[in-house]
């Protein structure tokens, strides 16, 4: 019971310091988050295109309709990995820069923490 009482009162009790992560992991970040993020988008230009909006190109041909919509979310991912490449190549810049101006540390919750469900 004394111990359930502390980590309430210590919510850093179960979180570890990262000093440097590994290039793979960066990447599988980054192009999860770019993708998911991209998907909305993508589906927007699909339901557009569904409609007869020019909001969809493959090989400078506009895809309208059925087509429109299935070539704009298999695009999605392709896309995702092209901002994502992009991106990994300007986050060590980044890294580099703030690194100069501020302590790098990161958090991270431990697994099998009291928040896992």
């Amino acid at each position: 019971m004394a111990e359930d009482a502390d980590d309430r009162r210590s919510p850093m009790s179960h979180y570890s310091e990262i000093e440097k992560l590994s290039a793979g992991s960066v990447f599988k970040l980054v192009f999860i988050g770019v993708t998911f993020a991209i998907i909305p988008f993508c589906l927007l230009a699909g339901v557009l295109a569904l409609f007869g909006a020019d909001t969809v190109r493959l090989d400078g041909a506009v895809q309208t309709g059925i087509s429109g919509f299935i070539v704009s979310l298999s695009l999605a991912p392709f896309v995702g990995l092209l901002f994502a490449v992009f991106a990994i190549a300007l986050i060590p810049l980044g890294w580099w820069i703030y690194g100069r101006l501020f302590r790098r540390r990161l958090l991270a919750q431990l697994a099998g923490g009291p928040d896992r469900h």
